[in-house]
């Protein structure tokens, strides 16, 4: 199935219409536009989330990294580093980013490993890793 949809964003001021097309793989009788647009909704909000924080907080746009396997690595490393912030973002102080944290660790490494360590359980720990391996 394809959908059409419009909306207007607002940016700086200034209504902005745009267009996106989606397609789905939905046959006729499930045809249902409100949980169709949900779904997409969804999915698009948690991939633009991460995405921007790849981007923003570990500046993953501005490697340029040639070799591809090093390139998958180091995205690799970025998704897992996001995670571990993440995991840890409640012994943070509050409305700490995550650009902060990744700095505050690499300056003292010791202090928020060990605090990593000591505050999860182990399948904390590797559930986080594995799963921005998975995305």
């Amino acid at each position: 199935m394809l959908y059409l949809v419009n909306s207007v964003s607002q940016i700086v001021r200034e209504p902005l219409p745009q267009q996106a097309c989606f397609v789905t793989k939905t046959n006729e009788q499930d045809h249902d536009i409100e949980l169709c647009s949900q779904a997409i909704r969804g999915h698009w909000s948690v991939e633009n989330n991460l995405r921007w924080h790849l981007d923003y907080s570990l500046g993953e746009d501005e490697n340029t990294t040639i070799d591809k396997t090093a390139f998958n690595n180091l995205s690799l490393i970025n998704k897992m580093v996001l995670s571990l912030c993440k995991l840890t973002r409640p012994l943070m102080k509050k409305g700490t980013s995550i650009r902060s944290m990744r700095k505050m660790y690499g300056w003292n490494i010791e202090k928020y490993l060990s605090a990593l360590l000591t505050c999860f359980d182990t399948d904390s720990i590797v559930n986080a890793m594995m799963s921005s391996a998975s995305k």
